[in-house]
């Protein structure tokens, strides 16, 4: 029989990697959007206003996906480290 393991210190680094990731999605965004007026020419500014329109929709849809699983890894690590406290308990 095979064995499943779980380390909950694991699943919150995850998180906390996955948590660094979605606050550089969002800083990208306004970072890229202040330049806006500043780098020349209507058809350039245009096409980097297309381009900021396009990724600030993607990354809403990124970001409510990564808020999900950065929940998600949290509840996981709480609830094994629950669980390895109640084992503990029971065997000591």
């Amino acid at each position: 029989m095979g064995t499943f393991t779980v380390d909950p210190t694991t699943l919150s680094a995850l998180q906390g990697t996955l948590s660094g990731l979605y606050s550089e999605l969002s800083t990208m965004y306004k970072i890229a959007s202040s330049y806006h007026g500043a780098i020349g020419g209507s058809s350039l500014e245009g096409e980097v206003g297309n381009f900021l329109g396009a990724w600030h929709s993607g990354v809403q849809l990124i970001e409510g996906d990564m808020g999900k699983v950065m929940q998600r890894l949290g509840e996981a690590a709480s609830s094994y480290e629950n669980s390895e406290a109640c084992i503990v308990s029971a065997t000591g």
